[in-house]
């Protein structure tokens, strides 16, 4: 907010161990993540007040969106291979945020969470099991805000494409969804319809 000329993304080349995930990582963490969305509402000069609301599904599920769709950006994968990678990183957080609920909600133990993971993963000695329980007790609802933003994102982005067909235009959406700024979701579907229904009156 105060240097929004000032951005700078810093990769420790030496101890950074998951190479294969940076391509995606920079896309969450800069652009058109984090970063973008940040420099992006700066620039709109929106209300003092509103630099001082905080809506992470909004930020986090963007930031989440945006990483998803890069898969298909890069030019040494396939769309298919791309679409594989989208699909096995949105039922990976799925799980993380079904746990998310069943842990802090329902009260789930390290048995429970443990039968549940072995439908998807082997994991004998529970290590797997423990290590995502703690991380639920650790950080609540962490990543429901992840993956509820995505979700949000992403049925916002089918109505659209349902209502305008052929003329919808994913940069003008992407556009739209960024203009709007952080805000709960309520908001931003209720924007959503006026803003269907300008792009049908240029038709």
């Amino acid at each position: 907010m105060d240097l929004p000329d000032s951005n700078t993304i810093y990769i420790n080349r030496g101890s950074y161990a998951a190479k294969d995930q940076l391509f995606t990582t920079l896309a969450h963490e800069g652009y058109p993540g984090h970063l973008y969305q940040s420099s992006y509402f700066i620039r709109r000069e929106p209300k003092p007040f509103r630099h001082l609301l905080s809506f992470s599904s909004y930020k986090e599920g963007w930031a989440t969106y945006v990483e998803y769709d890069s898969c298909r950006l890069d030019e040494k994968i396939s769309p298919e291979v791309a679409e594989l990678m989208n699909l096995n990183s949105s039922i990976n957080l799925g799980i993380h945020a079904y746990l998310d609920i069943m842990v802090n909600d329902q009260g789930w133990n390290l048995e429970q969470v443990s039968d549940y993971v072995s439908q998807y993963f082997e994991d004998p000695n529970q290590e797997l099991a423990r290590a995502l329980l703690e991380a639920m007790v650790d950080n609540p609802t962490n990543y429901l805000e992840y993956y509820v933003g995505y979700l949000e994102f992403s049925d916002m982005r089918k109505k659209a494409e349902k209502a305008l067909g052929k003329a919808f235009e994913a940069k003008a959406f992407h556009q739209f969804l960024l203009d709007i700024g952080p805000a709960p979701f309520a908001v931003i579907r209720k924007h959503l319809e006026d803003w269907i229904k300008e792009r049908k009156k240029s038709w």
